[in-house]
């Protein structure tokens, strides 16, 4: 696992932990970044992708807030 996408899966974790809706949409965003400068792979977008969006900010159950 590369250095930038363990930065951002601890990243995605604290968010998520931290139930804030602003550092994940915040982490979201990195993620993407990522993607677009080609520092991480489809694949790896989607995992993070899966981590944040589906299991963050759509889940009622996260209680982001």
């Amino acid at each position: 696992m590369s250095d930038i996408l363990e930065k951002l899966h601890r990243e995605a974790r604290y968010a998520l932990n931290s139930h804030s809706l602003n550092l994940t949409y915040q982490t979201y965003g990195k993620a993407e970044m990522a993607y677009k400068l080609k520092a991480i792979t489809w694949d790896e977008f989607s995992e993070l992708n899966t981590i944040l969006v589906r299991n963050g900010i759509n889940n009622p159950a996260a209680q982001l807030s």
